[in-house]
């Protein structure tokens, strides 16, 4: 799995590389190539599982509420900084609306996740999850 470049750079670095000039689209074409391959677990499939998460609405419509969400490794993620590998977002569904916490807010997801690939207009994601039960973080 390759390291997330991004967890290590400072938010000026991330702004030069996302400035769209021949050299930063260079370095994001070579990132890219390193971040799609990304193995994801395909023994995780159809388990109920638990994770520690940051929540990425994908539904912008001004409410707090969303069936629908990513499921990502850090504050951000997708929004403010580009996205990490495919195999750390989790494109998670639910059945019932349930309330995005702030952004800088840990949750726990709670659901069946799928080794299964979905391309939104954020980012790729490795893994589905249909969501059970979303609970604010403790450890």
């Amino acid at each position: 799995q390759p390291e997330n470049p991004y967890m290590t750079m400072t938010q000026e670095q991330i702004d030069k590389l996302l400035d769209g000039s021949e050299e930063s689209n260079a370095e994001m074409a070579r990132l890219e190539k390193e971040f799609n391959y990304a193995p994801v677990v395909s023994e995780l499939d159809g388990i109920r599982v638990k994770i520690p998460a940051y929540i990425t609405p994908l539904e912008f419509d001004g409410s707090s509420m969303s069936k629908e969400f990513l499921l990502v490794p850090y504050v951000g993620a997708c929004m403010h900084v580009p996205p990490p590998p495919a195999n750390q977002i989790v494109h998670a569904q639910s059945n019932s609306a349930i309330k995005i916490p702030a952004m800088q807010e840990a949750v726990w997801a709670i659901g069946t996740i799928r080794a299964e690939t979905i391309k939104s207009e954020l980012a790729e994601s490795g893994y589905r999850m249909d969501i059970d039960k979303v609970i604010p973080y403790q450890p």
